[in-house]
């Protein structure tokens, strides 16, 4: 008797600690990445089409004369259960009232040595400047003042990577790279002297 009650007591408790237990997406807790797992930025003038800049503190984007762009990468956790997820960039300069986009870059490129022309030594992006995504994934102005973040909600994009798209980061860009040059901002990046200003991606 004692035996078979001593039995049924472990049956239950194995069958209460798995309804107990949580599933393996309840147990990842999203929250902030930071910093960037990669970046850098690329410069899109003549004498810096094939310049590396992954060591700068900033990420630098700039409308034209000449054209530079940001590409950012972060590592995702694979059993998080994501709902929200926002891309925040730290400005350090800026243009006031710049409208910036983000696009899903489509091919692998490498921190160190990514450029203008290639994503990685001796392999050219297929269009220089970055292969992304035709449509941008969200856009964000830079608002009036320097020492504010920035966000665009790219969970589209993060959905995409967590059901099979490779994940190859973002790539920021002024939204209207004609018209009068010189229009620049400039964002902390992932070895920006100040750890609470990096790049970060913020999950839910």
């Amino acid at each position: 008797m004692k035996a078979r009650f001593c039995g049924a007591f472990l049956v239950l408790a194995l069958a209460l600690g798995q309804w107990l237990e949580p599933s393996p997406a309840e147990a990842a807790a999203p929250g902030t990445i930071q910093p960037s797992t990669a970046d850098s930025w690329l410069g899109g003038g003549s004498l810096a089409v094939d310049t590396n800049y992954n060591t700068w503190t900033t990420l630098v984007v700039t409308n034209k004369a000449p054209t530079n762009r940001a590409v950012v990468r972060f590592d995702l956790p694979a059993d998080w259960a994501i709902k929200t997820a926002t891309l925040s960039l730290y400005i350090t300069s800026w243009t006031a009232n710049r409208t910036y986009a983000a696009h899903r870059i489509t091919a692998p490129w490498v921190e160190d040595q990514v450029t203008w022309n290639s994503r990685a030594t001796g392999t050219p992006w297929t269009t220089p400047g970055g292969d992304v995504n035709a449509s941008a994934t969200a856009t964000a102005t830079t608002g009036t003042s320097a020492g504010v973040w920035r966000d665009w909600d790219i969970i589209a994009d993060v959905r995409l990577w967590q059901t099979g798209t490779t994940n190859y980061g973002t790539r920021i860009r002024d939204g209207d790279e004609g018209g009068q040059g010189g229009k620049q901002t400039e964002f902390a990046s992932n070895l920006n002297g100040t750890a609470a200003n990096r790049p970060k991606l913020v999950v839910t």
